[in-house]
């Protein structure tokens, strides 16, 4: 069980790892009785890879889940929680590992992954997570006469390396909107694409050259 939990019903922290990679985390604790003190989810849910590891499906999880401790591989997509309330909060993972850690009166999730886990609608990093979610749709529509290629690589896909690629497809077609076209937005949004590639870059397994995104996915 990880060694701290945030006394909150979700929670986005990294830290690095003995070979200074970042690991980034989603926290996720489930009460059986809502605290009412803080947003309290009452199911999480994601894709997540089947046993065989050649296909994707969707895991809801709740307390008491299924198992008691488990772990999934996750895949790229979103993320959901949901509370008694019907209040939604959405993340972005571009895949990961999730573990699931049951006690008598909750259940905690955490989502480990290489790459950044993204608030969805969180201003120019939900934008991001947008147009990542806008490219696997165009990447799934690729394969469109062999929908197992696509499964395949989705499941297989290594989260940091997606990431990377992901960012350097948004910036190759971001650069090219010609200056007089661009909104204010746009310019932030590209500066946000370069000061992301500049960090990555600084971590150890950054993929030198970065692959092209249709050989990814």
């Amino acid at each position: 069980m990880p060694h701290a939990w945030a006394d909150l019903g979700y929670n986005i922290l990294h830290d690095r790892d003995a070979w200074g990679q970042t690991n980034h985390h989603l926290d996720v604790t489930i009460e059986e009785c809502p605290t009412e003190q803080h947003y309290d989810p009452q199911t999480l849910s994601l894709t997540v890879v089947s046993p065989r590891g050649d296909h994707s499906s969707s895991l809801l999880v709740h307390h008491p889940p299924l198992s008691r401790n488990s772990s999934f591989r996750v895949c790229p997509g979103e993320v959901r929680l949901e509370d008694r309330k019907r209040k939604i909060v959405g993340f972005f993972t571009y895949g990961g590992e999730l573990f699931i850690y049951t006690e008598d009166e909750r259940t905690r999730c955490r989502l480990t992954s290489t790459a950044p886990i993204i608030i969805r609608r969180s201003g120019i990093p939900g934008i991001l997570a947008e147009m990542s979610l806008l490219l696997m749709a165009e990447r799934r529509a690729a394969h469109s006469r062999q929908r197992t290629n696509y499964e395949e690589r989705l499941c297989q896909v290594d989260p940091f390396v997606l990431y990377a690629a992901i960012l350097q497809e948004l910036c190759h077609r971001f650069e090219k909107i010609p200056y007089e076209r661009r909104w204010a937005k746009t310019e932030q949004f590209i500066d946000y694409l370069l000061r992301a590639i500049r960090q990555a870059e600084r971590e150890p397994n950054w993929p030198r050259p970065v692959p092209a995104l249709a050989d990814v996915l």
